[in-house]
């Protein structure tokens, strides 16, 4: 895990959850943004050999779905 300070690039790397197979469940980030040279990346990494298969969703202030992908 990071101690969240910035690189030499200014990014800010902080990591949230362990690369290891893990069972399914859902998982919550409190926080994603964009805007102000502010900006999130989530990446999913499979450790295994097999296909796998997962959904991201996000979701406004509100609680609405929020749609970015089409």
């Amino acid at each position: 895990m990071s101690d969240g300070s910035l690189s030499a690039d200014a990014f800010v790397n902080v990591t949230v959850t362990p690369a290891v197979t893990i069972s399914p469940t859902t998982m919550l980030f409190a926080q994603f943004a964009n805007g102000s040279g502010i900006t999130s990346d989530v990446v999913l990494t499979n450790p295994s050999a097999s296909i796998a298969t997962g959904a991201i969703e996000l979701f406004n202030r509100g609680g609405t779905k929020w749609q970015v992908f089409k």
